[in-house]
């Protein structure tokens, strides 16, 4: 688990209680820095953050996450969405983007999109909702190879909702 803060730590630790112990590391640190252990993570689960990263950030933190999937991991991207144009909140300084803009930022990471979907029964007068699941857009075992191609995907994805 990852967050900008201790307190928000803190809260999830006391929230999980017991369960606590099935995370098996909690981090302190802005997404900008974190680097993932490599190879390690069969899915990785991201919500209602990436509104803080720069689209360059983004880019740049997607595929560091890219790098500590194992082979076949999923990467699951959970966020609010925009109809036409991104816009700022300056409150809390973050944005909400638009779906083509994650899109694009998704494939300049490295990823292809297996599937998304709409959170179904989210109140109207709130932003869309979004899971997006994605997968590698190159086939490698413990890392990227440059110029790899994939020559086939005979693998049925489904995107799921808990992860254990």
């Amino acid at each position: 688990m990852v967050d900008v803060t201790e307190g928000f730590i803190s809260k999830a630790k006391e929230y999980l209680g017991t369960d606590s112990t099935k995370v098996s590391q909690f981090h302190v640190c802005p997404l900008q820095s974190f680097i993932p252990q490599v190879n390690k993570y069969d899915c990785i689960w991201i919500q209602w953050v990436l509104g803080y990263l720069t689209d360059a950030d983004l880019v740049e933190f997607l595929k560091r996450c890219k790098l500590a999937l194992k082979q076949n991991g999923i990467c699951v991207i959970k966020e609010n969405l925009t109809k036409d144009e991104r816009e700022f909140d300056e409150e809390d300084s973050s944005y909400t983007r638009t779906k083509s803009e994650y899109l694009n930022i998704i494939h300049k990471a490295g990823f292809r999109l297996i599937r998304d979907e709409k959170q179904r029964n989210f109140p109207k007068e709130l932003y869309e909702n979004i899971f997006i699941c994605l997968k590698f857009s190159v086939f490698r075992k413990k890392f990227c190879i440059p110029g790899s191609q994939v020559i086939g995907d005979s693998q049925v994805y489904i995107m799921v909702r808990l992860i254990d």
